[in-house]
């Protein structure tokens, strides 16, 4: 299923067309998940707030090279929670063209604010459906548990990760593993707007045994009050089926339709 990537652009820019520019002077400290390594934190956007992605990774294993597209839209739908779309486009030297990986539906709960003695800790549900060439034949469920633990400028995170689904159902392309857990931390420098992160992450794919382990380094930058521009690094280690070399890049946009309420914070 042939996919137009300037489509897809298109389409993101209508949906922001018009709309206000929501409160977003601190966003570059929300991370959001894969932008620009696999862990996110434990807070969602702000009530009423949406928030436009567009973001590239382009991964080698054993020399051959993919590149995925992968729009986004999320909306502080609830207090304290958010939910949001993924429409991963994908391209490899299998497929030989752009092809759809199946489209995703995600929500997210923050299930506490952080406290002295206490983490922030939410939960995260994503369901993986059909539909495209690179898409799986069924329904995939990802269930995911996130803490963040906050000291000023620096931050730790843990993400935890199983799908529930036959392996037969994967996407060919950009699939869960069927656990996985990662570890990062980040610093704030918040006279320049940044952030810099550091993450380990393991992986057990849905197909196969090899377990494997990766390591990624990201950085995410407040261009404008509401725009955010993300970059990162991830490579395989310890001889698993981890990527020869992967980069990410990408950019947000944060927008409301109304006024936007502040999220909880720690």
């Amino acid at each position: 299923m042939p996919v137009s990537v300037r489509s897809l652009l298109l389409a993101g820019a209508l949906v922001t067309l018009h709309a206000a520019v929501a409160p977003a002077q601190t966003d570059y400290r929300n991370l959001d998940d894969e932008r620009p390594v696999r862990t996110e934190d434990a807070w969602p956007i702000e009530r009423r707030a949406f928030e436009w992605m567009a973001p590239f990774r382009y991964a080698r294993h054993s020399g051959r090279g993919e590149l995925e597209f992968t729009p986004e839209l999320m909306w502080g739908a609830f207090a304290n929670g958010m939910v949001g779309a993924k429409l991963p486009v994908v391209t490899n030297d299998r497929l030989g063209e752009a092809a759809l990986a199946g489209p995703r539906f995600f929500a997210l709960l923050s299930l506490n604010a952080e406290t002295r003695s206490l983490p922030g800790f939410a939960l995260r549900a994503d369901a993986i459906l059909p539909g495209g060439d690179a898409a799986g034949a069924g329904t995939l469920v990802t269930t995911k548990a996130i803490a963040t633990r906050t000291w000023g400028r620096l931050r730790t995170h843990l993400n935890a990760l199983v799908t529930i689904g036959e392996a037969a159902d994967a996407p060919t392309a950009d699939a869960p593993g069927r656990w996985s857990a990662t570890v990062a931390a980040d610093w704030s420098f918040v006279r320049q707007s940044t952030l810099v992160i550091a993450e380990l992450a393991t992986e057990r794919p849905l197909v196969g045994d090899v377990q494997q382990w990766e390591v990624a380094v990201g950085l995410r930058r407040q261009l404008t009050p509401s725009l955010v521009l993300d970059v990162g690094m991830a490579r395989g280690v310890g001889g698993g089926a981890g990527p020869d070399l992967a980069f990410t890049a990408g950019i947000s946009r944060s927008f409301s339709i109304g006024t936007p309420s502040p999220r909880r914070t720690p």
